[in-house]
């Protein structure tokens, strides 16, 4: 329904957000003002009268267009408001049964009685009121401020209305609370650890009293009942120790502050209560904590000494056969030098054992020594590790000694299982050795292809592995090498890793001997190698049949010589490459066998976005998808200026397509859509790539936390 060019519905949306406004204004009075100064003292006797001021009083001229009964009824049914005249000087009118008297006021004698600077009103033709009690209304000429939009049907109310800020009940309650400083600990707070939270309230005004708790709430607990907070503030300028809270997890300071006038809460910013790492001194301790090392009751490790006694235990050969170890608490290793644990030329000591970290973490490791199986665990065989993380460090190898294997968890494991756990030393290796890996160097399994395979399962090496040296067998941002099976599932690799003299260099995996799967794995960081260097897997050896699925690769990787790739340096007619893609820049310093995916073998649904960069103008073994002979379908690659071939020698089955930037990044269901080419064939909700915001990424990448 419209009426004089005013739209019903516009105009009840205007009063409703007209109605929410509260007010809260006191000024200075003139001497006209039907109220006099000790009137109007008497009046405004406290804030929290003014905090119940929550209507507002609209003009009776909008009754003037719409008419008296229609008007009364909208304002009735929101608020049962009553209409009255902003141009009086005083009010008389009547709201939800209480007869009321408005004095008009003006603008600043609020700030000297109460210490609040208030905003202006909403614009010259709005006025503030207040009424014997000392509440405050807003009397709002709505019909002075928008006279055009009464002649105007096509304008929108809203547009007519200046934007405006006003402080309401809620408003004045966040001044008090501003005026309330809290210092919290810069960092986290260990249990029982006495740290303290500093409180001044010396700039409230009028502060009768504090009081105070401290809980895991981040929710309001009110004003009403004082007996929430039990602690009394010992004076304003105060300090709260943390020392008594024994649990782990997130707490909030809640402070009661009574005013003559009033009550305020205000809560604190989170405090994060954890376990510290315990600190080690380079003792050793007698016993574990605790537990008879079964799986229901494992020796239970609180403290470094405790780490540092199974380590001593192991080297005097009790190797924890079939025995469960738990780790409780974060430890400090304190940068002292660290015995590996299990660790001997002859490979008679080592751990036979089940160790679960409990998603603690190990703080500034470190190893200089001469061992001859490095990392914090040395040699563990048909032994599970998890759970466990290495938060900093160093390994740092002399070049005086000659170490068989090098690994930020483990040195060499022999059957068994590791899984969710993370390396985040570094490794520098200045001597010869068999086998480097951020998580673990060395694997052995069963010698045969039908043997069971060796799990890594949830594994990620953040640590920059530097190597200036011979590594003979396999050098790996997860693993060195694998003698034997293995099945690597949803590991990464963020580190650098350096070694211009090696050869066998992976992201993932640097070399293995057996039938082995990677699936769902990445390389992010940067590879420098001799040859065969890859951002997933370096070397195998020949005849194996290896899988590799839904991996990538956005590390630059480069070789000194030859052989080099974004997912598999050395190809084979018994390699299979699916849904896997590279963007990172491949380089030889040689003149071959470079390639985006894999050197040869099968290559399907996978895609290169990354240049091809290599020395002189040989376009025979060089290409964006394989260097090789190779079967490939469904693969594409982005056009740029390689200096090479489509796709180097390949069969005549081989299938690749270039497409523009633009046709990679389009959606699903565009047309050309380079993320349709790939997941072609697949049924709905099985698709392995997606496109989110850029060049199709694996669908899994959405769900990962790492």
């Amino acid at each position: 329904m419209k009426r004089n060019g005013i739209s019903l519905i516009t105009l009840i949306i205007t009063i409703v957000v007209v109605i929410i406004l509260a007010a809260a204004v006191i000024l200075t009075l003139g001497d006209n003002n039907p109220v006099n100064s000790s009137k109007l003292a008497s009046l405004l006797k406290s804030k929290e009268t003014m905090e119940e001021c929550i209507k507002i009083v609209v003009a009776d001229k909008i009754s003037d267009t719409l008419g008296q009964a229609t008007v009364k009824g909208i304002v009735t049914e929101l608020d049962d408001t009553e209409i009255v005249d902003v141009s009086a000087e005083v009010i008389e009118t009547t709201k939800n049964g209480e007869n009321l008297k408005l004095y008009k006021v003006e603008k600043d004698d609020y700030k000297n009685k109460f210490g609040v600077q208030l905003s202006d009103t909403p614009n010259p033709n709005s006025k503030w009121y207040v009424d014997e009690k000392g509440r405050m209304f807003l009397v709002y000429d709505f019909i002075e401020n928008v006279p055009e939009f009464m002649k105007d049907n096509e304008t929108t109310l809203n547009k007519s209305v200046e934007p405006f800020v006003i402080i309401t009940g809620q408003e004045l309650e966040e001044s008090i609370i501003e005026s309330i400083e809290i210092e919290l600990p810069s960092e986290s707070v260990g249990i029982g650890e006495d740290k303290k939270i500093s409180v001044n309230v010396s700039n409230v005004k009028n502060l009768s009293y504090c009081q105070w708790v401290i809980n895991n709430s981040s929710d309001k607990l009110g004003t009403e009942d004082e007996n929430l907070y039990p602690y009394p503030l010992e004076s304003n300028n105060a300090e709260i120790s943390l020392a008594n809270i024994t649990k782990v997890g997130n707490y909030y300071l809640h402070m009661l502050i009574v005013t003559s006038t009033t009550k305020v809460e205000k809560i604190s910013s989170r405090i994060v209560v954890e376990k510290k790492p315990d600190v080690w001194d380079g003792t050793v301790a007698t016993s574990f904590a605790s537990g008879t090392g079964t799986e229901l009751d494992p020796y239970i490790i609180e403290t470094a000494e405790q780490l540092a006694y199974l380590s001593s235990r192991v080297k005097s050969a009790n190797r924890f056969e079939g025995k469960y170890i738990k780790m409780v608490n974060s430890i400090d290793l304190n940068n002292i030098e660290w015995t590996p644990i299990g660790n001997a030329k002859n490979y008679t000591t080592y751990f036979h054992g089940n160790f679960d970290g409990g998603n603690n973490l190990i703080y500034n490791l470190n190893i200089t020594g001469e061992y001859y199986q490095a990392g914090l665990f040395g040699r563990c065989e048909d032994a599970t590790i998890k759970n466990l993380t290495i938060e900093s460090g160093s390994i740092n190898i002399p070049s005086a000694i000659t170490p068989d294997y090098i690994g930020g968890i483990a040195g060499i494991m022999t059957d068994g299982e590791i899984s969710n756990c993370v390396n985040k030393a570094i490794i520098n290796v200045n001597a010869s050795t068999s086998a480097v890996g951020g998580i673990v160097a060395k694997i052995i399994t069963g010698t045969s292809n039908t043997s069971p395979s060796f799990k890594i399962n949830n594994c990620y090496n953040y640590g920059d592995i530097t190597s200036s040296t011979a590594v003979s067998s396999g050098l790996g941002g997860v693993v060195g090498y694998c003698d034997g099976k293995v099945d690597i599932n949803n590991c990464g690799n963020y580190g650098d890793i350096y070694d211009p003299v090696v050869s066998n260099i992976g992201g993932i995996l640097g070399n293995v001997s057996k039938t082995s799967n990677i699936n769902q794995s990445f390389n992010e960081g940067d590879i420098y190698g001799k040859n065969e260097v890859s951002g997933i897997l370096g070397g195998y050896s020949a005849g194996i049949a290896i899988v590799i699925n839904e991996c990538y690769n956005s590390g630059d990787i480069t070789a000194v010589t030859n052989y080099v790739s974004g997912i598999c340096a050395k190809g084979g007619s018994s390699l299979k490459i699916n849904y896997c893609y590279n963007t990172g820049t491949i380089k030889a310093l040689g003149t071959n066998r470079v390639s985006g995916i894999a050197d040869y073998g099968a290559i399907k649904c996978c895609y290169n976005a990354g240049n091809i960069i290599y020395a002189g103008n040989n376009a025979t073994y060089n290409g964006p998808i394989a260097a090789y002979s190779c079967t490939v379908s469904k693969c594409y690659y982005l056009q740029c200026d390689y200096q090479q071939g489509v796709y180097g020698k390949a069969n005549s089955s081989t299938t690749v397509e270039s497409k523009s930037e633009a046709e990679f990044k389009k959606n699903s269901g565009e047309e050309n859509a380079v993320v349709d080419l790939l997941n072609a064939g697949l049924e709905v909700g099985s698709e392995k790539y997606v496109v989110n915001g850029g060049y199709p990424i694996l669908k899994w990448q959405l769900n990962s936390n790492n």
